[in-house]
């Protein structure tokens, strides 16, 4: 996806090649669901995304599980950060909300309930 950080050497890849018609780097909302259907039209050959993301879209879209769409290789999971801009004034009071709220799921049962919704784990 287009103005998208992954992890190197993927990013490096896409700095290198983002000229290169080999690479489509889409923009959107609904990039991922987007990028499941090429792959099922054979329009490209494989795409990058969360594991979990491709997860939920596929129990969403059951019509993309019967394409034959197959994980084939996954780089070893990195944190996940949140970032709030500076330059916004509530950024602080919405960081200090974010960070209460995941403290909150982490100490009850919805973050199961979450993960089981989508077919995740923990």
């Amino acid at each position: 996806m287009k103005d998208y950080s992954y992890v190197e050497p993927i990013d490096g890849y896409i700095s290198k090649s983002k000229d290169s018609s080999k690479l489509d780097l889409i923009t959107g909302t609904d990039t991922g669901e987007r990028l499941l259907r090429k792959l099922k039209d054979k329009r490209i050959e494989l795409m990058i995304e969360d594991e979990s993301v491709v997860k939920s879209l596929l129990k969403i879209h059951p019509d993309l599980q019967a394409a034959g769409i197959k994980q084939v290789d996954c780089l070893k999971a990195q944190p996940l950060c949140v970032a709030f801009s500076p330059a916004n004034k509530l950024s602080k009071v919405w960081a200090e909300k974010f960070s209460e709220g995941m403290k909150k799921l982490k100490s009850g049962k919805r973050v199961q309930e979450i993960y089981s919704k989508y077919g995740l784990g923990p």
